[in-house]
């Protein structure tokens, strides 16, 4: 039996916080930007629940000064995701947004 000194760690128990959202539509192609803080930032995920199979997908896994901007195609009809914002850390925060494509 050893035992060591006791070490102090830093534990993030913080959600991303987003400081905005925003996404335009421009025929069957959705452009997202979101501007996020976090520290230990690991990805951006949705699931589209009017999917036949709905399924988490990754949007981004890189921030650029805080921003993922990315553009995504979607079927003609309407849709319905849970936008999902993870840490490192497992840490998260979820937002939904709905639109149609025409």
């Amino acid at each position: 039996m050893d035992s060591s000194r006791p070490t102090s760690l830093d534990v993030d128990t913080t959600n991303p916080v987003i400081n905005s959202f925003n996404y335009s539509i421009d025929r069957r192609k959705v452009n997202f930007v979101f501007n996020i803080i976090e520290n230990n930032f690991d990805e951006v995920d949705y699931i589209d629940w009017n999917d036949s199979k709905p399924r988490e997908t990754r949007i981004c896994s890189r921030l650029r000064d805080g921003i993922c901007e990315v553009r995504r195609s979607f079927k003609i009809g309407e849709h319905n995701l849970t936008i999902k914002i993870l840490n490192e850390a497992g840490n998260f925060i979820e937002t939904t947004v709905q639109f149609t494509i025409i």
